[in-house]
């Protein structure tokens, strides 16, 4: 028995493709978890019927099976002789050349989001420390304040307007 996945695979067609086909010319057993089961005898004698048309259009890979990544689509150009990468003069089927290019991009944005996190990260430090600079500056500033007004004369204390008394009573109580 097959899933979906398993028959789009082995027929060299779309999921959306065997879908279509379902009720047509694919007949799936269907279980309590809603998944789709196709008959193996079922889906090779699709296969086999494909196949003339198949091997005229698409490629085929060791197995028999009709490869989706050398299929034509009338809709698209097929790729040039020069356009086929490295992957292919390794022998290598087109899916895992297009893993490998899946991995190799995955890594390099790996390796991107840690730098930016790195970035983060000193910027993140830099903040802190400039925090902590301006808190012990701020400090300084208030005793240098209260040191000033323990050393002032009675007289000037009492020449302060009440809005002079309440913003230093304001700059010595914030944190």
């Amino acid at each position: 028995m097959l899933t979906r996945a398993g028959v789009a695979n082995r027929l060299g067609k779309s999921i959306a493709t065997v879908r279509r086909m379902e009720g047509v010319e694919l007949h799936p057993a269907v279980d309590d978890r809603g998944i789709h089961w196709f008959d193996i005898r079922e889906v090779e004698a699709v296969r086999t019927a494909l196949r003339p048309d198949c091997e005229h259009r698409l490629g085929m890979d060791f197995s028999g099976h009709c490869t989706r990544a050398t299929r034509v689509n009338d809709d698209e150009p097929t790729a040039a002789p020069e356009e086929i990468d490295e992957g292919a003069s390794r022998n290598e089927h087109p899916s895992v050349v297009e893993a490998r290019a899946w991995a190799e991009q995955a890594r390099a944005d790996a390796q991107a989001i840690r730098e930016e996190r790195r970035r983060l990260e000193s910027m993140r430090r830099q903040a802190r420390s400039a925090r902590v600079k301006a808190a012990r500056e701020i400090a300084q500033a208030r005793r240098e304040l209260i040191d000033e007004l323990a050393s002032c004369d009675a007289s000037v204390l009492r020449r302060l307007t009440d809005y002079d008394r309440a913003e230093i009573l304001a700059l010595l109580e914030e944190e």
